[in-house]
């Protein structure tokens, strides 16, 4: 599903690496348009001999994430089969190749196994991508994960915004923690943003959640007794 974490995984890979030190760089393939893409990917020389870097080099030493895989044409994901292949590339207008040295790391919100059975990602492209595989499954089905990412998001945002936060109020934590979060981890994300953003105390506070995640608890913020009994049995499974 979208939304379920992709980015920050591949954040963390590069964090525990050895390229740690290295560049991180993300490239959505979903929005860019074909003809932009060799440069992007490969880069570019121009006419008066300016070497403008695609993002394999700019990744150079570090990591490359390149997020929906899928959506790369057909003859582009030839080219980067070879790339991976050979280790090299060749920027548009250029006569020279070029080595790279980047640990590379693909996603997809579909199922990879579809998409190769339906032709849309090259199965050699999907074997080389696929030594090591990651599923990321739904946030509501992770629950114990929930109050991790709500703690590691705020510390992000109470930065960002130059707050001193420490935390979340008991009840503001059971209701976070009870919501079933369709959006799921970029859902989470944008509710902690939007509290941290309006908090003007040391905590966070239900009247710093966004109306939509109270209403679906009713005026009260009221949390069923099953939601909280699944969140304390996902804590105890991750203490666990």
């Amino acid at each position: 599903e979208t939304g379920t974490g992709k980015d920050l995984a591949a954040q963390v890979i590069h964090k525990v690496s050895p390229r740690s030190r290295g560049p991180f760089v993300r490239v959505n393939l979903g929005p860019m348009p074909e003809h932009l893409l060799t440069a992007e990917l490969y880069g570019r020389e121009t006419a008066d001999g300016e070497s403008l870097p695609g993002c394999f080099q700019r990744a150079s030493g570090g990591t490359l994430y390149l997020s929906e895989i899928a959506d790369l044409p057909a003859e582009h994901q030839a080219g980067l089969v070879r790339v991976l292949d050979e280790r090299v590339v060749m920027p548009a207008g250029s006569d020279k190749s070029l080595h790279v040295d980047v640990r590379l790391v693909a996603a997809t919100h579909k199922d990879p196994d579809e998409l190769v059975r339906a032709g849309v990602l090259r199965e050699d492209l999907f074997h080389r991508l696929g030594a090591v595989r990651l599923h990321l499954p739904p946030l509501r089905e992770r629950g114990q994960d929930v109050e991790f990412l709500l703690t590691h998001f705020l510390n992000r945002f109470a930065s960002r915004f130059k707050k001193r936060i420490k935390g979340f109020s008991p009840r503001a934590l059971r209701l976070l923690c009870a919501h079933s979060y369709p959006g799921n981890v970029r859902e989470l994300r944008n509710i902690v943003e939007y509290a941290a953003m309006i908090c003007q105390r040391d905590m966070i506070l239900p009247a710093h959640l966004p109306v939509h995640l109270l209403a679906a608890f009713g005026a009260a913020g009221h949390v069923p007794e099953h939601r909280a009994a699944a969140h304390a049995d996902g804590r105890s499974r991750r203490r666990s």
